[in-house]
């Protein structure tokens, strides 16, 4: 691996590293629980997690606008709120 190539993985890891980071806890939460909602909800309803997950995505960003900390308690409300529509 030549130095300019490894400098350029160096790069892309910072750059990836920090938009991760740039993530709100209440994202990070949303995320989190959609992974496991879509990947190991097996409930009865007709609807799949993943069809809400653009709807209360939406409804995230809506509370969140304009605050780049936006707290875990937002996102609680909006994954209630979908859990409720599984129901």
């Amino acid at each position: 691996m030549t130095l300019r190539h490894a400098l350029r993985l160096w790069l892309w890891g910072l750059v990836l590293g920090v938009s991760v980071a740039w993530a709100s806890p209440a994202q990070e939460l949303f995320d989190q629980a959609m992974n496991l909602l879509t990947t190991r909800y097996a409930g009865i309803s007709a609807t799949p997690p993943s069809a809400l997950q653009p709807k209360y995505q939406a409804r995230l960003n809506e509370l969140c606008q304009g605050q780049a900390d936006c707290p875990y308690d937002k996102a609680v409300a909006v994954l209630g709120e979908l859990v409720g529509e599984l129901a």
